[in-house]
């Protein structure tokens, strides 16, 4: 279903553009495009595009890299207000995928703006760390 609201992730602010825009990194690899950020010196993906259509957000990956809990849930909850039939899948899955062809162009810039923010507060805990805090385990 591609109209001017819909398309393939060039037409998103998910984007390579978009993310490189950011100050992240967009590489190449042999399971799709990895959307990177750099953490305590190391390159971390955050979410992968396994199509050109295809975006993977690996909840579980995140909870063992040491990312915030709470940041984790914010981020999930706004991919629960997205439009569209995998809304209701996104509570649930481990590593939910979203498919772009089915994104408002809003809904796009809420996910990047989402993305963006999980990464700021995932610094920010590293920065000044809970007495419990874990730091990320290798990649």
């Amino acid at each position: 279903m591609e109209n001017d609201e819909h398309g393939s992730c060039e037409a998103h602010g998910e984007s390579p553009e978009g993310w490189q825009a950011a100050g992240h990194h967009v590489l190449p690899g042999t399971s799709g495009v990895s959307f990177r950020t750099m953490v305590q010196d190391k390159s971390w993906w955050i979410f992968r595009a396994l199509t050109p259509n295809r975006l993977t957000f690996p909840r579980n990956g995140w909870l063992e890299r040491g990312m915030p809990k709470q940041a984790i849930d914010e981020f999930f909850a706004i991919l629960a207000t997205i439009s569209g039939p995998v809304r209701d899948k996104i509570a649930s899955q481990s590593e939910p995928n979203l498919y772009v062809d089915e994104l408002s162009d809003a809904d796009a810039a809420k996910i990047l703006e989402a993305a963006l923010r999980l990464v700021r507060r995932w610094n920010e805990s590293l920065a000044h760390p809970e007495p419990d805090a874990a730091l990320p385990a290798s990649a």
